[in-house]
């Protein structure tokens, strides 16, 4: 048989030695670990050396493995959620806002993001401006580029490339031609025309989303800098409208080295 001695936080293990019987651990704790600090470290027991990676430890400090972890099936993602370790020193399922926190899964801003259930949840294009969903200037930018996609997307749906070149060019022809020029019933003009009207329709549809991204940018960018003087939280409020991540808890001049180290 094994004996350990765990991280109390975390049960990374600190130690091993082998034992004849589990019933001697606790007598035997100090000679077997001389340095065991039963505020910061557990210890505990196993038949073998092997530790499962997630495990936890019943009344009778044995090491017990714990049934693998869910997943959360998202977006086209398989989202492993695993444990860890709670306030009362035992091991947890983890949820999605942890996975977040901890910097493991980062959403798509403004696309993805966390309903109060602890849920994960899609907007559409129409959706973030309708829900004023952008907050950084790195979803800002995201989502200007997806717009450009999706107009261009539906432009060749409607037009292939081909298409919209050979009309143009046809159309050019017969501006150029005096003699049919003046036929405002020619083929090429009327096929021209109606392949710019729905061209101009699809264009349309996304200028309120890309003048709503636009004005948001400009306030964004435009958001006072930081400094030593200003307070942690407002060091972090300026690195979350700048679409920057930092760890949950970072100090203060860990939070204003992030900031110099985007510039």
């Amino acid at each position: 048989m094994i004996a350990f001695i765990f991280e109390r936080s975390n049960l990374s293990i600190l130690g091993k030695q082998n034992i004849d019987a589990p019933a001697t651990l606790k007598e035997n704790l100090n000679a077997l670990f001389p340095k065991f600090d039963p505020k910061t470290m557990q210890y505990g027991w196993n038949d073998h050396a092997f530790i499962p990676d997630y495990f936890s430890l019943d009344k009778e400090h044995k090491v017990v493995e714990l049934p693998p972890s869910g997943k959360v099936v998202f977006n086209g993602r398989s989202i492993r959620l695993g444990y860890k370790m709670n306030k009362a020193g035992k091991m947890v399922a983890r949820t999605i806002n942890n996975l977040i926190s901890n910097g493991e899964l980062v959403l798509d801003d403004p696309f993805e993001y966390l309903l109060r259930n602890n849920k994960l949840a899609t907007r559409s294009l129409e959706q973030v401006m309708q829900q004023q969903a952008l907050q950084n200037i790195k979803a800002c930018q995201n989502y200007l580029q997806r717009i450009e996609i999706s107009q261009e997307e539906e432009e060749l749906n409607a037009y292939s490339l081909y298409k919209q070149l050979s009309y143009t060019k046809a159309y050019l022809n017969w501006t150029q031609n005096e003699k049919t020029s003046t036929n405002l019933k020619d083929a090429r003009r009327l096929r021209y025309l109606e392949m710019e009207a729905q061209l101009e329709k699809i264009r349309q549809k996304y200028q309120p989303m890309v003048r709503y991204a636009e004005d948001c940018l400009a306030e964004l960018s435009g958001s006072a800098t930081v400094s030593t003087q200003n307070t942690k939280s407002e060091i972090k409020a300026y690195l979350t409208a700048q679409g920057l991540s930092y760890p949950a808890k970072a100090s203060k001049t860990q939070l204003l080295q992030i900031i110099k180290n985007s510039k």
